[in-house]
């Protein structure tokens, strides 16, 4: 199987998987994010009576597998579609990442009204609400590819040039809207910061001033 043209074997990272205590059974398959992006999914069930979830499995597979390899989504489920020969259908789980809140809460209530619009960008790259300020981008399912995309749709919105190494540095909610908050001269990479600077606060202090009236009127 092929991923963001890279060739990998989906039995391996199985089998890595499979080792961790308390998972009975996976199936690895190429899938897509609600944004389009290629990415791997993990399907798992847990033995009865023990637990493994999903975000300490990744860190797990960290030592064992390239970054490239490891599943951006693990999925538990409670037991396996079977097929009429009664083997695992891998065709009957689905192909794109559902949607999810990373935290169990509701979007937004530990996020400061400044972080909201990178969590949302995060949102639209990975296809899960996540609540976590300070999350890793990879560990909410992130790669380097994904954050390539994430870096985009940054400098869209905040109209500010940033590198990939602040990002790398910076990688959580908190971390990338501190990085244009408390110092956006440090990310920029042209002489034009002036200009630039004025503009990213204009559009923080619009973003801020919306989210501070749709709050109030969820409040109401």
């Amino acid at each position: 199987t092929k991923i963001r043209g890279v060739r990998i074997e989906l039995g391996e990272i199985e089998t890595c998987i499979r080792e961790f205590d308390g998972v009975d059974n996976v199936i690895v398959k190429k899938g897509k994010t609600h944004s389009g992006l290629e990415c791997l999914i993990a399907y798992y069930t847990v033995k009865q009576g023990q637990n493994a979830d999903g975000p300490a499995v990744r860190e797990s597979l960290k030592a064992k597998l390239s970054e490239g390899t490891i599943p951006e989504h693990f999925v538990r489920i409670p037991s396996f579609p079977v097929n009429e020969n009664g083997k695992m259908d891998r065709k009957a789980l689905a192909d794109t990442v559902a949607s999810e809140t990373r935290t169990g809460k509701e979007f937004g209530h530990t996020l400061d009204v400044e972080e909201i619009p990178v969590a949302r960008l995060w949102t639209q790259i990975l296809g899960i609400h996540c609540t976590d300020a300070h999350m890793s981008f990879f560990d909410a399912g992130g790669s380097s590819l994904s954050l390539l995309a994430l870096r985009r749709l940054l400098e869209e919105s905040f109209g500010i040039s940033i590198t990939v190494a602040s990002l790398f540095q910076n990688p959580t909610i908190s971390g990338m809207s501190k990085l244009f908050h408390a110092n956006p001269r440090a990310v920029t990479t042209d002489g034009s910061i002036s200009d630039r600077v004025k503009k990213q606060k204009q559009m923080m202090q619009g973003y801020a001033s919306r989210e501070k009236k749709q709050v109030k009127k969820c409040v109401e």
